[in-house]
């Protein structure tokens, strides 16, 4: 990891890379690097895997979040909760998920698997989730993931 990251600082102070970023970093990672200008680390998250502490750690130490695996592969669709709230806002479950991480500031990148979901993953910045529709959500939090252990060893945040 250090090797790696020597040498991409190394580019950045060359102008041959404009950031760093990592992926899938849980913060006992993050603390062996901290000597190192990380600008992201790309983590699966969702409103069923809110990952609090370990969002809590990168933006206390000045590194931004990019949600991947933010539908939860479509589990939403059928959540009361996120439908409810979506309704009141003549959005869909999904797109409400969307909102709620986009309103704290995460980076999202939702796989599109048509034009019609591409643009739907778009239709999230004209409406805003009050303080007690984000509250709700915060109360899914399951722990759940949706990326194959074997992708993706599961660690603790």
């Amino acid at each position: 990891m250090a090797k790696t990251l020597e040498a991409m600082a190394a580019f950045q102070e060359k102008g041959l890379v404009r950031a760093i970023g990592v992926s899938n970093f849980v913060r006992y990672y993050l603390r062996q690097i901290s000597q190192f200008p990380v600008l992201a680390n790309q983590i699966e998250m969702h409103p069923y895997l809110q990952r609090k502490a370990l969002v809590s750690y990168c933006k206390k130490n000045g590194m931004g979040i990019v949600a991947y695996r933010p539908l939860a592969q479509g589990a939403f669709e059928e959540d009361p909760v996120l439908k409810e709230i979506g309704k009141a806002h003549r959005k869909t479950a999904s797109q409400t998920a969307l909102r709620w991480l986009v309103q704290q500031d995460i980076v999202v990148i939702p796989k599109g698997s048509s034009q019609k979901h591409l643009k739907a993953n778009l239709e999230l910045f004209d409406f805003r989730l009050s303080k007690e529709e984000m509250l709700r959500i915060a109360k899914l939090d399951i722990g759940r993931h949706y990326t194959a252990p074997q992708v993706i060893p599961y660690m603790d945040d």
